[in-house]
């Protein structure tokens, strides 16, 4: 449930991490398995699972996830591997690459989509040219 009602179908699994509707976390975030922010994130957040954003939920700073379902407020790009879902509470600032997204209506998001496999690009590597000299 992310309030009002609400029920998301979104494979949650096993929830094993809450941040609490007054908690502040500032730093980075890694879970292996499913968490709910109620409260604030100030800094990245990774997960092998997936995130739940509740409604009174902020994360300022950047998420890669397998999931993730947002009711609240993201200020910072968004990299799934699976499924984005923005709730008609949710607020989004920032970029998004996933292979799927939901955005219901009434929802804010602000920033460019990419549709892919919800893989990031592997960086460009380039060999600059050796010039050889021979004596």
């Amino acid at each position: 449930m992310l309030g009002k009602g609400k029920s998301t179908e979104t494979t949650v699994g096993k929830l094993n991490t809450i941040i609490g509707e007054d908690s502040v976390l500032e730093g980075t975030l890694n879970v292996s398995e499913t968490a709910r922010v109620d409260g604030t994130i100030k800094g990245e957040v990774k997960s092998k699972g997936t995130i739940i954003i509740g409604t009174s939920g902020k994360v300022i700073g950047n998420i890669a996830t397998q999931e993730i379902v947002i009711a609240g407020r993201v200020e910072g790009d968004i990299n799934a591997l699976g499924k984005v879902e923005i709730t008609s509470t949710g607020r989004i600032y920032g970029d998004i690459r996933t292979k799927s997204i939901i955005i219901d209506e009434n929802a804010i998001f602000q920033g460019k989509c990419m549709m892919d496999e919800g893989r990031m690009p592997e960086p460009e590597v380039t060999v600059p040219d050796i010039e050889v000299i021979k004596e």
